[in-house]
């Protein structure tokens, strides 16, 4: 996808690594960024100024009148990377259900949250846009403790 200076960018987990990664390169193109994160601004401080020029808001992806809101407040809204994710780490006889819930609802839930409010503002804006999902390897390796983290077999 081509980025052109001037784009509205949100990147959800926006303060994480993934999400600082990605952060750092569309700032390579002069995207007006968004990042939305459910980390208080002063837990990501240190982001926030490596970064410069971009904005933040704490969301909660699994709010979807929160992530409505922050979304709605982005104008215009052109690429949202739904990059909000959990790894609730436990052996599969050992994990609770609270902790089971946590990471379906951040990173299923959380991503249809995503996904709708952006494509409703899309519509409703009448701008055509992007919305982009990310995942990471933990979704490709079986870990020994995260019994919750899809994985596919290899070989």
């Amino acid at each position: 996808m081509r980025i052109a200076p001037g784009l509205g960018v949100v990147v959800t987990g926006g303060a994480g690594d993934i999400g600082g990664a990605i952060a750092r390169e569309l700032l390579g193109y002069e995207a007006h960024l968004t990042l939305l994160d459910r980390r208080p601004r002063a837990d990501v401080a240190r982001i926030l100024s490596e970064l410069g020029a971009v904005e933040y808001a704490q969301v909660d992806v699994r709010d979807s009148d929160s992530v409505a809101a922050a979304l709605a407040d982005v104008d215009p809204l052109d690429v949202v990377v739904g990059n909000a994710a959990v790894v609730e780490s436990a052996p599969f006889l050992e994990i609770s259900a609270e902790q089971w819930r946590t990471q379906l609802d951040v990173n299923l839930t959380g991503c249809f949250n995503v996904g709708q409010a952006a494509a409703r503002l899309m519509v409703d804006r009448g701008r055509p846009g992007r919305v982009i999902f990310t995942s990471s390897w933990v979704q490709d390796v079986a870990w020994p403790e995260s019994a919750p983290t899809p994985c596919r077999r290899q070989g």
